[in-house]
């Protein structure tokens, strides 16, 4: 009896014992992938609805999980149903043939957008990854449109036309699907290769291996399905090896599930609660001057603050545990080709030539005591490779070599070498790394101070800003476990430690998204951060918001009782300075400099006196700082600026004021200065 519109002169095609066989090995080998696709499937899904995400707390299925279900069922699907035929238990007609190819769009549908799913994750383009992901679905939309218009009139032999049609055209899709697999394939390959382990995430080789043999099986499967197409009877073989060959890459743990990495480097901007949030909010921001004075004290050769165990935390991975662990070999940071040589070109004569300049046998801590930052990263650089006849670490020993490289880093981008630190940091690769883990106790070798300051400069010398986010955030999740340990065993000195370090790192990620010009991020992510009750944060966040152009939240951030007056104050003069207000900023400004003598409210009292027309008054202001012995960055640049507007003799004023600066005493907050500092280029 033949199936529902079917045509009269329709043949049933017999199926050979021997197409029976492969039929048969088809069908069993894709029910055994099925059975291991379900379970990872399950385990990702059960996953993703439980996980309090960064951006909510309630539950969630993404796009991702839906699509692996539905391509999960439609493999499933077709190939019972493709048994069932063979076998003669389901009759030929328009509804079967009907079915098949709806379960079968639907599969190579989801197939494909699984696949720029997973290129998109590593995609730092979101247009482009838009573009991509509506170009696949378009593309394989005109694809199975085609195949309804033809293969199910072929199946039918409603006439030889189709069927000789079917038979060519069946053949260029299949083949247009295979060039779009392996388009897609290689590309997210090329990804992972140039933009994942070639800057440093070596954690992703084994994941890079191990998709290129996932993806070399699933495109043998694809010209097998090509070849069957020769077969008597393609239908009954080629739908049971299609459900194998679109199965098959859900196997693949690592390249379809979105990992930590993945997530974070696509959702970088979270404005709700996450692992940089805590009970009790973060500290000022990490590019004030105290932060870079206590980078700058912690950094000599073998500083208590770097070596005490508290400077080191657990990895976040578990690493086995022996009781003899073999010692790390750290001789690859010793190789003095690493280091670049720093040029005292940059540097005014007056300080070159300067009677306070150090002699070659001045210790590292003395250097950095005196200001000594450029003698002090060359000493290190020596101290590190056995240069200048000293002899080099034991490649073994971790403290003393990662004490040498923080002090190295921290001095080079106080010196205003920040490209040179981020050439140089790329050598320790991927600080995540097990590599980097004391297999004895499971705490990290590497100082905190020296992997804080590791992720910005990395994410300078790779070119990848969002790396900086993914980096602070995975530091933030162990800040977050080594807190929760603390509280537990009712460490407080431990617990403080790293809500403060937690803190700091929340802060780092809106500096982080500023600098990637992500300014809507950083404005959601520095609304989250909660104050301590201590005033610290309500400045840091203060003064973000008015780095961001948002007057009015930084005024909301000043409420009374919240900071002390002088804080208040400052932080309004500065509204008013950003509002435009300079007459109001200035009476402010003179208010607190009869509290105060401090440096910061000089400059920029000098800076509102500009505004309103008083540039002389601004640039007496700014010089009877210098005599009294301030040399700040910042007070330097807008007294020669200064000096540029009001004569042309501004040269010679600058070099007079090197010269005067080179003559004060030396201090921690830095000696030597830059042509930069008195616009000398």
């Amino acid at each position: 009896m033949k199936g529902n519109l079917l045509p009269p002169w329709f043949k049933v095609a017999t199926p050979r014992y021997e197409d029976i066989l492969i039929a048969t090995f088809f069908w069993g080998f894709s029910l055994s992938i099925g059975i291991f696709t379900f379970a990872k499937g399950f385990r990702q899904t059960y996953r993703s609805w439980t996980r309090k995400s960064l951006w909510s707390r309630s539950h969630r299925l993404s796009a991702y999980i839906v699509m692996i279900w539905l391509e999960w069922a439609s493999c499933i699907i077709i190939s019972i149903c493709s048994w069932l035929y063979l076998i003669g238990v389901i009759k030929p007609s328009f509804w079967y043939f009907m079915g098949i190819l709806v379960m079968w769009t639907v599969q190579v549908q989801c197939l494909m957008e699984i696949l720029a799913n997973r290129v998109s994750l590593i995609m730092y383009n979101p247009e482009k990854s838009r573009r991509l992901k509506w170009g696949v679905g378009i593309a394989i939309g005109f694809i199975n449109i085609s195949v309804f218009c033809i293969w199910i009139p072929a199946r039918l032999q409603i006439n030889d036309w189709f069927i000789e049609a079917n038979k060519i055209w069946d053949r260029i899709e299949k083949g247009l699907f295979l060039i779009i697999d392996g388009s897609l394939n290689a590309y997210f390959m090329w990804l992972v290769r140039s933009k994942l382990i070639a800057n440093g995430l070596t954690k992703y080789k084994r994941v890079y291996r191990f998709n290129l043999s996932i993806v070399c099986v699933s495109l043998l499967i694809d010209v097998l399905i090509i070849a069957t197409m020769s077969l008597p009877d393609d239908t009954v073989i080629s739908l049971p090896s299609e459900a194998v060959s679109t199965m098959d890459p859900l196997k693949d743990p690592k390249g379809h599930a979105r990992t930590k990495s993945g997530v974070k480097a696509t959702r970088p901007r979270s404005s709700t609660k996450g692992p940089l949030d805590m009970d009790q909010g973060p500290l000022p921001s990490p590019l004030s001057p105290q932060q870079s004075q206590r980078m700058a004290l912690l950094g000599p050769a073998r500083s208590p603050g770097l070596a005490s165990p508290l400077s080191r935390s657990a990895a976040h991975s578990p690493v086995p545990r022996r009781m003899t662990p073999r010692p790390k070999d750290f001789s690859y940071l010793l190789r003095p080709e690493i280091y670049h040589p720093l040029t005292p070109l940059n540097v005014p004569p007056s300080f070159r030539n300067s009677p306070k300049q150090p002699s070659p046998d001045t210790s590292i801590p003395d250097l950095l005591a005196r200001g000594q930052y450029r003698a002090a990263a060359i000493s290190a650089t020596q101290a590190l490779t056995g240069a200048g006849g000293l002899a080099p670490p034991d490649p073994s020993d971790h403290v003393l070599i990662f004490e040498l490289l923080y002090t190295r880093f921290a001095c080079l981008t106080l010196i205003d070498a920040t490209p040179i630190a981020a050439q140089e940091v790329k050598t320790l690769e991927d600080l995540n790394s097990s590599f980097y883990v004391d297999e004895a106790t499971g705490l990290h070798l590497v100082p905190w101070e020296l992997r804080v300051i590791n992720v910005r400069l990395q994410a300078m010398g790779f070119g990848d800003p969002r790396r900086a986010v993914m980096s602070y955030y995975e530091l933030a999740r162990e800040a977050r476990d080594r807190l929760a340990e603390a509280t537990a065993r009712h460490d407080n000195s431990a617990r403080e430690l790293w809500k403060d370090r937690l803190a700091d790192l929340g802060i780092r990620v809106v500096g982080a998204l500023i600098e990637m010009d992500d300014l809507t991020g950083a404005a959601h992510h520095l609304a989250s951060l909660k104050d301590r009750g201590d005033g610290k944060m309500a400045t840091a966040k203060a003064l973000l918001w008015l780095h961001l152009g948002d007057v009015e939240a930084a005024r909301r951030c000043m409420k009374p009782g919240r900071v002390d007056e002088v804080v208040e104050q400052t932080i309004a003069a500065l509204c008013d300075m950003a509002d435009g207000e300079y007459v109001a900023a200035l009476a402010r400004w003179r208010e607190l400099k009869e509290q105060s003598d401090d440096e910061m409210i000089g400059v920029n009292m000098a800076v509102c006196l500009l505004y309103v027309g008083r540039m002389r008054e601004g640039k007496t202001l700014l010089e009877s700082l210098v005599d009294s012995g301030c040399s700040s960055h910042t007070l330097l640049f807008n007294l020669t600026t200064m000096y540029e507007l009001c004569t042309e003799r501004a040269k010679s004023l600058k070099i007079k004021l090197s010269e005067k600066v080179a003559s004060m005493d030396e201090t921690p907050k830095g000696w030597e200065k830059t042509n930069a500092d008195f616009k000398l280029q």
